[in-house]
């Protein structure tokens, strides 16, 4: 079965620019995740009784997450900070200023928290505590964190909100906590209004920002993630369960992933961890 289940998986493809284009590597983890998924229930339904051969597939050589690599260093996200200059989405679109500021926010928070793309357009302003200097982020199963904000992103976090935020066209009231807008020009009257920023549009527009900067290690906001987590990793403040918490991972063995560092110093991180996560039980 197992067999069948791998060739299944090689014969997906995926159409772009009108032509078949085989899958990720990631992308035929989710397939198989999926796959795992159904048999877990057929399992748990007595519908069947061997093992479940997809889970058996994932964790075979082929389906196993490789190291993250490719990150950027410090120097080259100063570097970006430093030579912010976006072009406009549109030329003469009025909003060019507030939207290069937000932008300008949005990577100075994805480089100082690592938060992940959908938390980011999750982000409400009553989420924001000035006094602590930290944020509320929803993070995947809707699992609620702190994230701590360092100074200058705050500085740059607090002018947006006060300066910037205000100035976009009035929020649609579903969306009027949003922290990061986009505006809106309807068509038929005419009226400006503001939606939360949507994903797409986050994506786009981090992209952008790199491109422009001259990156090629990556152009989305997970780049900016990948090399949070392992300049984190590389300070030797912050250990792997440290940095699973403020990542927001479920497993260690996901940030695991995010580090440069010496396999013996993984292993003795990995190893304090359970230790710890023992001894809490």
């Amino acid at each position: 079965m197992e067999a069948f289940i791998s060739t299944y998986i090689d014969s997906i493809f995926k159409m772009v620019k009108g032509k078949p284009v085989k899958l990720s590597s990631a992308s035929q983890r989710t397939y198989l995740s999926t796959i795992s998924s159904f048999y877990t229930w057929l399992i748990d339904i007595k519908k069947i009784t061997q093992a479940n051969p997809a889970a058996v597939l994932m964790r075979s050589k082929r389906f196993k997450k490789s190291p993250i690599g490719n990150n950027l260093q410090e120097s080259e996200f100063k570097t970006i900070m430093e030579n912010f200059n976006v072009p406009p989405q549109r030329k003469g679109t009025r909003y060019y200023d507030i939207m290069n500021q937000r932008d300008h926010c949005i990577i100075h928070l994805l480089g100082a928290s690592g938060m992940r793309r959908i938390e980011m357009h999750r982000l409400d302003i009553r989420g924001y505590d000035r006094d602590k200097q930290s944020i509320l982020v929803k993070g995947k199963g809707n699992k609620i964190r702190t994230i701590p904000i360092p100074d200058t992103a705050a500085t740059v976090l607090c002018h947006y909100i006060d300066n910037v935020r205000p100035l976009y066209p009035t929020p649609i009231p579903s969306d009027a906590f949003a922290l990061f807008l986009r505006p809106i020009k309807d068509i038929e009257t005419g009226n400006e209004y503001s939606i939360r920023m949507p994903l797409s549009n986050i994506t786009d527009r981090v992209g952008r920002i790199l491109a422009k900067a001259g990156i090629t290690k990556g152009r989305g906001p997970h780049t900016l993630r990948r090399s949070y987590g392992v300049w984190l990793l590389e300070d030797s403040n912050y250990n792997l369960r440290l940095v699973q918490e403020i990542l927001g991972h479920a497993d260690v063995s996901t940030t695991q992933r995010y580090t440069s560092l010496s396999n013996k110093l993984i292993e003795e991180q990995t190893r304090d961890c359970f230790r710890e996560r023992g001894s809490d039980k």
